[in-house]
């Protein structure tokens, strides 16, 4: 088995008597470090069932279980000099017999463990742990864990819940909300907006509790959004700042004389604020928005320019003081529109909260009588049984015996909540008997790896900022219960090439680009494994869209001028010069041989438009590629097909759905053979079909297989 080089960072993060806080950039290893830790742990005498390794995705949590069990299983059967040289390598000293002997045993040993490893994601430690104590987590014994799709489906069915409680009680807050919701969003984006509340909802119960204990939810959100209370509604913004008194009349009428010596424009503005001006001020509310406030403002509500339209130079002769009477005016009116537009926020944002509660309340209702839980659910209810306010000691008395050792992989991605659960476990790690210190046992240990500048930020609630404050949480807790705490950082790549890594931190060498990178704002800087190996980076132009002429309407299709996209110009540029390396035989140092096509990986933002653009663009010059690694399973012709026979045999009087059916490879008609069927056909397709299916051979066997069908419905 070939032993892997190690730096000394790795070494030192392995090292099982420590705690460590692993800070590493992308390609320096993390997964090899978990994998040397866990292996460290075993043969330092951790016993098996007591190490817990938190991932980020069940794949990882796969991968992670997969090189345990392969590296420990090469230890049982290897010979004595490799195993000597791989244990070498990795505790960075002579293995002595008895590490040699545990080190051949650890793959039984582990094998031996119910479950084996734990190695699982968050959410599944938290499944298996309300799982253990159901009783004192206040859940169903039977309760199971619903999915995406499952919860959808809970959530459309709390949306039907409030709607028909909004029509029985149609004076109601809620009939209220709902009526303002439905002027400002479609369906779809209603859906979307509920969906992201049921995902923040333990905060938006606190926020909404925390509202109406200041006095109620809308007299709060309005003082939030700058509002006095007495703004209610548009309406009394309006009357406030119209009425007379409210509005310098004396000034605007010499303005508006003024006016009547400039431009025509200005003429005409000027007999305006006199209209205006004269009106009552219930009237004055009506005629503001198409009369008054677009003399000041433009369609978007920005202010207008009005040395043209108001402060022509005949009218500044006249009155010196007019531009500064107009400004101070059009001051006042931006001034309204933004008490305005506070006053649609703070009513939208009530409305939302009002609709959004109630669809959570009705959707925890749905799972309580179902014994559903979902993945948030897992969280919070492990999270409250694990709390020490919660008061259920019993549950950290049954673990504390269970779990010596917590490694947390992906950490920058791990969410405020996800962090309590992990603080809870360790609360004994640091202090007391917790600390093994008087029966002779090796220490408790806490283990994190991530990357702030890799999280995926707000999935699932993860906060890059917590990896911080964790770190410095546990480096409290292990000194003041005098341990060791280590910060380390892993800045040597594995993966990448010189070049890349200098222009990378030449990019965030520039003052302020750095800012909010990492959490305690150090400079980020890299070093590579690869030294001396050759690398290039390119900087291109951009490619922006073309100019295009309007085109008119009566052209013929081959007067059009033919515009390609930016995305396509940058595909087909990408692909000349892939097919250029390619045709050139242009060499590929570290191989030493000329470069293939599956020795280039081009990396896209999304897999959106110029994915497809890129792949067709490689296919034209003949070169190959893998393609698209992801599909819209509803958009391939193949399932299409699929869906059409679906649909069939659930209605046979579908008879869209049936001439696909009939003109696809599954039956294979032509479309000639279609007409002769569909064309003055008395009554829909199958019908036709089963009256007509001995006229022809095709009729006969169309009629079959789609009987065959029809029969298995």
């Amino acid at each position: 088995m070939k032993t892997l080089n190690r730096t000394p960072a790795q070494s030192r993060a392995a090292r099982p008597e420590h705690n460590v806080w692993v800070s590493a950039n992308a390609g320096t290893g993390k997964t090899r470090v978990l994998v040397d830790r866990i292996a460290r742990l075993l043969l330092d005498g951790a016993r098996p069932e007591k190490i817990l390794c938190l991932t980020f995705t069940k794949t990882g949590a796969a991968e992670m279980s997969d090189r345990i069990s392969r590296l420990l299983g090469a230890w049982a059967i290897m010979d004595d000099a490799d195993l000597t040289t791989d244990l070498t390598a990795l505790i960075g000293g002579t293995p002595s017999a008895e590490n040699t002997d545990t080190a051949r045993k650890l793959f039984a040993r582990v094998l031996d463990v119910p479950g084996g490893l734990k190695i699982r994601t968050i959410h599944s430690f938290c499944e298996s742990l309300i799982g253990r104590f159901p009783v004192e987590a206040g859940i169903a014994p039977h309760f199971s864990v619903i999915d995406e799709r499952t919860t959808a489906e809970l959530l459309n069915d709390a949306r039907e819940h409030i709607l028909a409680q909004s029509i029985s009680d149609p004076d109601g807050d809620l009939a209220g909300a709902l009526t303002h919701l439905a002027e400002l969003v479609n369906g779809d984006d209603f859906t979307t907006l509920m969906q992201g509340l049921t995902g923040k909802r333990a905060r938006l119960n606190e926020v909404v509790a925390h509202y109406k204990s200041q006095g109620g939810l809308s007299k709060a959100i309005t003082k939030l959004v700058g509002l006095n209370v007495e703004d209610s509604d548009t309406d009394t913004i309006l009357k406030t700042a119209l009425k007379p008194g409210a509005i310098d009349e004396l000034s605007l009428t010499r303005a508006a004389n003024a006016l009547l010596h400039g431009s025509p424009t200005s003429q005409k503005n000027a007999g305006k604020i006199k209209e205006f001006l004269n009106l009552k001020t219930d009237a004055r509310i009506c005629a503001f928005d198409k009369l008054y406030k677009t003399l000041f403002v433009t369609q978007k509500n920005e202010p207008a320019s009005l040395t043209r339209t108001m402060t022509s130079k005949g009218a500044r002769d006249f009155e010196p003081a007019l531009e500064e009477i107009m400004l101070t005016e059009q001051d006042r009116v931006l001034d309204i529109l933004e008490k305005i537009r506070a006053r649609k926020t703070a009513d939208a944002t009530v409305s939302l909260l009002t609709v959004g509660q109630a669809m959570i309340e009705t959707y925890e209702h749905l799972k309580g009588v179902r014994a559903y839980l979902d993945y948030d659910d897992l969280i919070d209810t492990a999270r409250e049984l694990l709390s020490t306010q919660g008061g259920v000691s019993w549950v950290h008395f049954k673990l504390d015996g269970g779990i010596d050792h917590i490694l947390v992989d992906e950490s920058q991605d791990t969410s405020p909540a996800q962090w309590d659960v992990v603080q809870s476990l360790a609360t004994d790690f640091h202090s007391g008997l917790g600390r093994h210190e008087e029966t002779n046992e090796k220490p408790r240990t806490v283990f994190a790896v991530g990357d702030e500048k890799q999280s995926i930020y707000s999935f699932q609630g993860a906060d890059p900022l917590e990896f911080g404050r964790m770190r410095e949480h546990f480096s409290v807790r292990a000194t003041e219960g005098g341990q060791s705490f280590h910060k380390i950082q892993l800045i040597e790549s594995f993966r990448t090439v010189e070049a890349v890594l200098r222009v990378v931190d030449r990019v965030f060498a520039q003052p302020g680009a750095s800012e909010g990178l990492t959490f305690d704002g150090n400079f980020v800087t890299h070093k590579t494994y690869r030294e001396k190996q050759a690398g290039l980076v390119e900087l291109w132009p951009t490619f922006k869209p073309e100019p295009q002429e309007d085109v008119d309407p009566w052209d013929a299709p081959l007067d059009y001028k033919n515009h390609q996209s930016a995305e396509l110009r940058l595909a087909n540029k990408i692909a000349d010069t892939v097919q250029g390396w390619i045709k050139d035989k242009e060499i590929l140092t570290a191989e030493n041989r000329p470069v293939r096509p599956g020795d280039i990986l081009i990396l896209v933002r999304r897999r959106a438009k110029f994915a497809e653009a890129m792949v067709n663009s490689l296919k034209k010059q003949g070169i190959a590629v893998a393609g698209a690694d992801r599909m819209m399973l509803t958009d391939q012709i193949a399932v299409m097909d699929l869906l059409a026979v679906g649909r069939f045999a659930v209605l046979p009087e579908d008879s869209l759905s049936m001439a696909e059916v009939l003109k696809s490879p599954l039956i294979g008609w032509t479309d000639e053979d279609l007409f002769d069927l569909a064309h003055n056909r008395k009554s829909n397709l199958w019908a036709e079909l089963s009256v007509r299916r001995s006229e022809n051979e095709k009729f006969s066997a169309a009629h079959k297989i789609l009987s065959r069908f029809l029969s298995h419905a």
